[in-house]
């Protein structure tokens, strides 16, 4: 059946298959933003590979909404709030997840990490 095709079909391509130019890049983009934001006192969710990065922001005692908002104005960086994807109560979702996009160039990342480290967004 289909997980026996599954199965062949993983044994076949086990080490001959590799992550493209694009995959190793954005793997390398969210290592280094990663490592920013954890220098700066935020829990970073590891990536499995996609586009983006999340991160915590609960240990600043912040609200994702408030850190967005602080990391555009002080450190010039857009981040997204998880919580504006969540289509109902507000009550029960937790407001302390950000995602930032690793899909960019390399200069861009590692000039939102400098100005991250620069401009760390403190809890008040």
């Amino acid at each position: 059946g289909e997980s026996a095709r599954r199965e062949a079909a993983a044994k076949a391509t086990r080490g001959v298959i590799a992550p493209d130019d694009a995959a190793r890049r954005m793997g390398a983009n969210a290592d280094a933003l990663g490592a920013a934001l954890r220098d700066v006192g935020l829990r970073v969710c590891p990536p499995r590979g996609g586009y983006f990065l999340v991160a915590d922001v609960s240990p600043l005692g912040l609200t994702s909404v408030e850190y967005c908002r602080r990391l555009a104005k002080e450190a010039k960086v857009a981040a997204v709030p998880l919580d504006v994807f969540f289509d109902g109560d507000k009550e029960d979702f937790p407001n302390v997840f950000v995602r930032f996009a690793v899909c960019k160039r390399a200069e861009t990342i590692e000039a939102c990490a400098a100005a991250i480290r620069a401009h760390p967004v403190r809890g008040d």
